[in-house]
């Protein structure tokens, strides 16, 4: 039996598709493009000259993520309800869109790829065929992080080949190695961010290859080191040190600061103000003249991706220290003192109660609409970043705010955690260029070793609590608890919120102890422990059904399902 998935693709007329698809989707990320007509094209006629190419590259760029309600599938933030993911609840599905996406995506990544080692023109092609590459090695890898081993097609398939369309899947350490290899291969053949302008801003740079190699490599070297699987952990972290050294001194990149008020930098860096800033590596654009998108309206103004206790006890005092250890947390006892003296990223992620939050239902921030624990809200701490606080954005659907995909911030934390897993240890300097500078924008104390020396702190634990609390609400964290192998423990915990006993909330809000179940310190429970049930099988998704059966059983279930 043919895979039909992949026949759909196949049967079309790919040159037409390419070009019918730019046409429609591309005017979210790129603008003024000089298009041709999708009639009468066929591959003879399109695969001709390098802009055809490059036409065909700009579909891709359309298939970037957009926002979404990232962690909610994680320990770290609750979106109105149970999430079956971080509650080891989900179920075989009979299809996967994340499934079919990619290998649509890698479908028309290895078509131009095929039609680019038949071209004649010479090298005038070489900057596409590079963002080819990037993009099959970004595809292949989000196919890994969600399902493990894959099928792996680097050239189109033939839809008469029964033996191709049913072929099984092959290990993640091959897929893992060719991708990283296309990552190589793409790097001398795509330019640096500063010479990319004009109409070509937010193109592949040279910098995004590299960063992306880091975040492959240090992912892939940590599973198969937590996890005991085949693959050289060491080599790999080698590549994800090199890669983001690469990033760091090309000198393309630094962190964002803000100005008007460098206190609100790390939460402006997501906002307008952080739109192509250096700060960001690759995103997925928005423009005021070809529309935007309502993420901003769903966090603001429904209740959605609230924080946990668990994201608001990891921002570090001011002194660098653990609130379990710092003698400048101030505690419980009125309903802001917990915000005193912390990380200016607590803030710039989470609403300080009693605060006015500028958004579309407070365009002025005169009306505090903050907090409201007997409406919409469940746990107490609202996000803050992400909310959108441009006046153009207030209108449904017309937030410009970039989705960041690659962030200089993550190479920094990328290079910190690889040089630790590497060498068992990282020096003051290592740690100055690359966490430090994340804790100096946000007003912490430097991470030194003498400091974990004399405070019995683990290095390692603080740079991965530097990661989570820098790409809190990124998606990184449910696949940082997989890699590390601790989901199963860190998601066993009940999901918890503000105190709103002995003292605190209740103060001011005096109905809210009839409206939240509480534990036995106040603080508010919104999914027991009991119902938290990630297992080890839920460390990969199951494969679809309706592929299993439409392989002639050469694809196999992952283990558990």
């Amino acid at each position: 039996m043919k895979n039909k998935l992949l026949i759909e693709f196949l049967t079309k007329k790919t040159g037409v598709l390419l070009t019918a698809s730019i046409l429609f989707l591309v005017t979210s990320c790129t603008k003024n493009l000089n298009l041709l007509p999708t009639n009468a094209l066929s591959d003879e006629t399109y695969w001709t000259n390098s802009s055809n190419f490059k036409r065909a590259a700009n579909a891709f760029y359309f298939r970037l993520p957009g926002h979404s309600f990232a962690d909610s599938n994680s320990d770290i933030s609750w979106q109105n309800g149970i999430n079956g993911v971080s509650s080891g609840t989900n179920t075989i599905s009979v299809n996967d869109g994340n499934w079919n996406a990619a290998y649509r995506n890698l479908l028309e990544i290895n078509k131009l790829l095929l039609q680019a080692s038949n071209y004649e023109g010479g090298d005038d092609i070489s900057r596409w065929v590079a963002e080819a590459k990037f993009f099959r090695a970004y595809n292949y890898f989000n196919l890994v992080l969600r399902f493990g081993d894959v099928p792996y097609y680097d050239t189109p398939i033939d839809p008469t080949d029964e033996e191709a369309l049913n072929a099984p899947r092959v290990g993640r350490d091959v897929v893992v190695k060719n991708s990283i290899q296309d990552l190589k291969d793409a790097v001398p053949d795509l330019p640096l961010q500063e010479a990319i302008t004009g109409d070509d801003l937010g193109r592949i740079s040279r910098g995004a290859a590299q960063a992306l190699l880091a975040r492959v490599a240090l992912y892939e070297a940590t599973w198969v080191k937590y996890h005991q699987v085949s693959g050289d952990a060491q080599t790999l972290l080698n590549e994800a040190i090199s890669a983001a050294e690469a990033v760091i001194s090309s000198g393309q990149y630094e962190l964002f600061v803000y100005q008007p008020d460098p206190s609100l930098s790390y939460f402006n860096s997501y906002m307008l103000p952080g739109n192509d800033s250096k700060e960001q590596i690759l995103a997925r654009r928005y423009h005021p003249e070809v529309g935007g998108h309502a993420h901003g309206h769903w966090l603001c103004c429904g209740g959605r991706g609230d924080g946990t206790k668990k994201l608001a006890d990891m921002y570090l005092s001011k002194d660098g220290l653990p609130i379990s250890k710092s003698p400048l947390f101030q505690g419980y006892t009125a309903y802001t003192s917990e915000w005193e003296n912390r990380d200016l990223r607590m803030s710039n992620t989470l609403m300080l109660p009693g605060s006015n939050q500028v958004n579309r239902n407070n365009q002025d921030g005169a009306n505090r609409v903050y907090p409201q624990i007997t409406g919409s809200e469940e746990t107490g701490y609202r996000v803050n970043k992400l909310v959108s606080n441009d006046p153009d954005g207030f209108v449904w659907g017309r937030n410009h705010e970039f989705k960041h995909i690659l962030k200089f911030s993550e190479v920094l934390l990328n290079l910190a955690e690889a040089l630790y897993e590497r060498d068992g240890s990282i020096s003051d300097d290592d740690l100055d260029r690359t966490i430090n500078l994340l804790r100096s924008r946000g007003g912490v104390s430097p991470l030194t070793n003498a400091l974990a020396t004399t405070h019995d702190l683990d290095i390692l634990t603080e740079i991965r609590r530097e990661r989570t609390v820098e790409l809190a609400y990124d998606g990184f964290r449910l696949d940082d608890l997989k890699r590390w192998k601790i989901a199963v423990e860190e998601l066993s915990h009940p999901i918890r919120g503000v105190q709103i006993g002995n003292g605190s909330w209740d103060e001011v809000y005096s109905d809210v102890m009839d409206v939240r179940s509480t534990d036995s310190d106040g603080f508010i429970v919104v999914q027991e422990k009991e119902n938290r049930n990630f297992g080890e099988k839920n460390y990969l998704f199951p494969i679809p059904t309706q592929q299993i059966q439409l392989s002639d059983g050469n694809l196999t279930q992952n283990p558990g399902w």
